[in-house]
């Protein structure tokens, strides 16, 4: 699920038998909370297993620490309204903010890479193999032979 404006896109994705709901929200630099509150409001409507919410809120959970930019009482007042309200928003769907689970020095415009860790593990033998009888059968034989034919023929390349 994506917007017409390129704000966010969602992905439910089942890997190694587990659920997760991934988006990416790219949001505006102002009326962040209303902005995420209907983001978060359609993620909803197809969120399936773990949520995993990333992206630039272009806001911040705590001002006096998350921010260089102007700090003026009237600014700071002005940030630390919206902290509240971002940190009530993720509270309310039980969200938190990776830099604060451990830490991360870097730019909020650095690239991240998402690594998505299970218990996963094979058991005997990978999950699954071609069972070789079905080579025998010419009718399976026959449809493999047809498929591969197929293949080559979409990607058919001039250097190959």
């Amino acid at each position: 699920m994506a917007d017409p404006q390129g704000r966010f896109l969602t992905l439910v994705a089942l890997i190694n038998e587990a659920t997760y709901t991934i988006a990416n929200v790219y949001a505006p630099n102002n009326n962040q909370r209303d902005f995420l509150t209907k983001v978060l409001s359609r993620i909803e409507g197809v969120q399936q297993g773990v949520l995993v919410l990333k992206g630039d809120f272009n806001c911040v959970h705590d001002p006096t620490l998350d921010s260089t930019s102007d700090k003026t009482p009237v600014r700071l007042k002005t940030l630390q309204k919206l902290a509240k309200q971002l940190n009530s928003l993720f509270d309310s769907y039980n969200l938190y903010d990776v830099w604060r689970a451990g830490t991360i020095e870097w730019s909020d415009h650095t690239p991240v890479i998402l690594t998505l860790a299970d218990k996963f593990a094979f058991k005997n033998k990978p999950p699954w193999c071609l069972n070789e009888l079905l080579l025998q059968d010419p009718q399976f034989s026959l449809i493999m032979a047809t498929e591969v034919d197929n293949y080559f023929a979409v990607n058919d390349t001039t250097d190959t």
